[in-house]
């Protein structure tokens, strides 16, 4: 959303994703539900990747297994960052 969440209508979502806006209303009957989708597939990613984080860093001391947590954390943020 290059405008921004307040400039952008389903119409022009549409033509950038280059479907026709009856194709996109099949999944997405409007914006609200269309950003919802993004939040929880990039909420998805996220945690995945923390998870990963948590499992390679669960045999190292508790001092290294919390500082592979907060760089997952930081990585994570980098991520899109303008959903969050």
């Amino acid at each position: 959303m290059a405008r921004g969440y307040d400039e952008s209508t389903t119409g022009a979502i549409a033509e950038r994703a280059g479907v026709s806006i009856g194709t996109l209303c099949q999944y997405f009957p409007n914006k609200e539900s269309l950003v919802e989708a993004l939040f929880q597939a990039h909420a998805a990613d996220l945690l995945s990747d923390v998870d990963q984080a948590l499992a390679r860093s669960a045999d190292l001391p508790l001092e290294e297994s919390v500082l592979a947590l907060v760089r997952a954390g930081l990585d994570a943020h980098r991520v899109n960052p303008e959903l969050h």
